[in-house]
């Protein structure tokens, strides 16, 4: 049985990852994966995953190197979906939202999906809000 959105997010209770088409993207662009991170008070930190990581690399070399430790490498394998040899979550563009605005953010046409619920502890402690030399 396939749930609605609604009830899946007002569900999301510990880190994972989802699958949906963004209203924010244009129409013609794909579902992407995201890394969730539920809060306290029915608000989520949601990050998108890429596999354009040397357009990222490149880019925060650019502009701000520092932020080169707000990217989360992650290797084909490590993640069971990852088709691709490496991909990136890039938490420099992470957003905060409640669940309702996640809700508002999903893609009717396409529902979300929970792909993955068991991330590794070795995994979260890779995301930059874990590291003391995120900010420094």
């Amino acid at each position: 049985m396939e749930l609605p959105s609604e009830l899946i997010v007002k569900f999301l209770e510990d880190w994972c990852i989802c699958h949906f088409k963004d209203t924010k993207h244009a129409p013609e662009a794909p579902p992407h994966f995201y890394v969730i991170i539920p809060l306290q008070d029915s608000n989520l930190i949601i990050s998108i995953i890429t596999s354009q990581v040397e357009k990222k690399k490149k880019y925060y070399e650019k502009v701000n190197k520092k932020a080169l430790n707000g990217l989360v490498f992650l290797k084909r394998g490590e993640l069971s979906f990852l088709k691709r040899e490496m991909s990136v979550v890039d938490c420099n563009q992470a957003e905060f939202l409640s669940k309702t605005e996640l809700i508002n953010r999903i893609n009717s046409r396409f529902k979300i999906k929970i792909i993955e619920r068991n991330l590794s502890e070795e995994l979260k402690q890779d995301f930059p809000l874990f590291k003391e030399n995120f900010i420094n």
